[in-house]
């Protein structure tokens, strides 16, 4: 019985194998014909429109992109609002409020990193590249003429009387700075920015 089955069955699929062929074959001829045109017409372009249905589909994606994106930033924005305010309840010794502190803890480090970027975004739009990339010299620079007063000051005799006179250099890019002892001797220092 099961061997009939088997047979009838594979039949069954045989035929309905022929006619899915049949159907195909007769599909595409019609759709060589209509590619072609009758006289007088032009031949169609079919990859036309798979291309604006890829485009579609592409802008789609982006669209949903750009409001995850946004999305994304106004959670971080209300998020470092809340953080601010949670700041602000701070004593004046510098101790936090416990429900400040639970509220803190409950911030992933993910959206920490969210709020260093929109804070890094947010100074790029306000600051030109050029601010930034001054702002960053005079940080350098005075970052060297602290390192520079302490080792002057560390190697000062006890009772020598010093001060450091800061100026522009004839270039106007680095800063040059003098360290005039009580014996009235200038120590040129030079400040690469």
């Amino acid at each position: 019985m099961r061997s009939s089955l088997r047979r009838v069955w594979g039949q069954r699929l045989k035929w309905k194998r022929l006619r899915d062929k049949l159907f195909l074959s007769w599909v595409e001829s019609i759709a060589e014909a209509a590619k072609k045109g009758g006289s007088g017409q032009q031949e169609l372009c079919w990859d036309s429109y798979e291309k604006i249905k890829q485009k579609l589909h592409l802008q789609e994606l982006q669209l949903a992109a750009e409001k995850k994106k946004e999305k994304a930033k106004e959670r971080a924005k209300k998020r470092a609002m809340t953080a601010e305010q949670f700041e602000r309840k701070t004593s004046t010794n510098g101790q936090t409020a416990a429900r400040g502190d639970i509220v803190m803890s409950r911030i992933s480090a993910f959206e920490k990193l969210d709020l260093e970027l929109i804070k890094r975004e947010k100074m790029q739009k306000e600051f030109s590249f050029a601010d930034q990339i001054r702002a960053a010299k005079n940080k350098r620079m005075e970052l060297t003429m602290e390192a520079s007063s302490s080792v002057h000051a560390a190697t000062k005799k006890p009772g020598e009387a010093s001060f450091m006179l800061y100026g522009r250099g004839p270039s106007g890019d680095s800063a040059t700075g003098c360290v005039m002892d009580s014996n009235s001797t200038i120590e040129p220092q030079g400040f690469v920015s």
